[in-house]
């Protein structure tokens, strides 16, 4: 984090991001060519990544080697199943309050997501620093989420006046079933040890989709207790940081039931 490499991939990604705004702004595409771009980025990024992260293993008889990807990798991440909602909304999203829902959670999601992954790449813990100008994986990481954070930055502005705060509760419920779910998904694709007893003895290896499971910037949850504080916190933090984008809805709403009782 914050090492050379990384900084030098997060200044690009600042210029691809402005750039990449100002053009938006200038041609003014519809948002057919908009999300028809972001669902090209979307399949090649999920292609790039197979292929960097797919490793070539022997099968434990001998017969042969097989491709293996790892379980961390799925799309699973908030900010990795962007993907489905990009190509719902792109090829089979009709008009109406059910795309107004889903874009109302695209836009928070991305742009928070893209935020701290940019901020916080956890593929340095995969791929070593020194390797990262080299490495596909870095390069599809960063690249890919610099595409959802204009894309979600451009949806905001897009559709400012229409948001309700119905679409922030609504939000706040996919986000809090993503992570349940979430939980659930990490314990299933974990790696686990067992003892002569045939008993749990300990993990070596697990996905940490939604970072339910552990924080993003290292700190230990050696106790249940403490791993539900965490949790709390990633509550709070959601009502929080959410809730800021949708601020000028509140004050809409709230205006809107005040002149009704005029």
């Amino acid at each position: 984090m914050f090492t050379t490499q990384h900084l030098v991939f997060l200044a690009c990604m600042i210029v691809l991001i402005a750039v990449s705004l100002i053009l938006l702004k200038k041609f003014k595409p519809s948002e057919k060519t908009v999300f028809t771009i972001a669902a090209v980025i979307c399949l090649l990024s999920e292609f790039a990544k197979i292929y960097a992260v797919t490793r070539m293993l022997p099968m434990a008889d001998g017969s042969g080697y097989v491709p293996f990807f790892e379980r961390r990798e799925l799309p699973l991440h908030l900010c990795s199943i962007q993907i489905f909602f990009i190509l719902y909304i792109r090829f089979f999203a009709k008009e109406g309050e059910k795309k107004q829902k889903i874009l109302g959670f695209m836009f928070p999601s991305m742009i928070l997501g893209s935020f701290f992954a940019l901020l916080l790449p956890s593929v340095f813990n995969v791929v070593p620093v020194e390797k990262a100008f080299t490495s596909l994986q870095v390069y599809q990481t960063f690249i890919y989420h610099a595409m959802l954070m204009v894309l979600g930055i451009y949806i905001y502005v897009k559709h400012f006046s229409e948001w309700k705060t119905k679409n922030y509760l609504y939000t706040l419920g996919l986000l809090f079933g993503f992570s349940v779910a979430s939980i659930y998904v990490n314990s299933l694709l974990a790696y686990l040890t067992f003892d002569s007893a045939h008993q749990y003895a300990s993990i070596e290896k697990m996905s940490n989709f939604f970072f339910v499971v552990k924080t993003p910037i290292g700190i230990p949850l050696n106790e249940k207790w403490q791993w539900l504080i965490y949790i709390i916190i990633l509550i709070v933090l959601a009502f929080i940081l959410v809730g800021a984008f949708y601020i000028p809805a509140f004050r809409r709403d709230l205006k809107e039931r005040n002149a009704l009782k005029k």
